[in-house]
């Protein structure tokens, strides 16, 4: 079974969700939109 992460363009950026949980953040998906690029994101808990 593949990976959610297997087609991650490979940005992931690190910080703290609402609660101060830390998250990495991994573009998921990469749409073009009025000729700016706009990006889904997901974020999951980090151990």
């Amino acid at each position: 079974m593949a990976s959610d992460l297997d087609d991650v363009p490979g940005v992931v950026r690190q910080g703290l969700n609402r609660t101060g949980t830390r998250v990495e953040v991994y573009i998921k998906e990469q749409m073009v939109t009025n000729g700016r690029k706009t990006y889904r994101l997901r974020a999951t808990d980090l151990p």
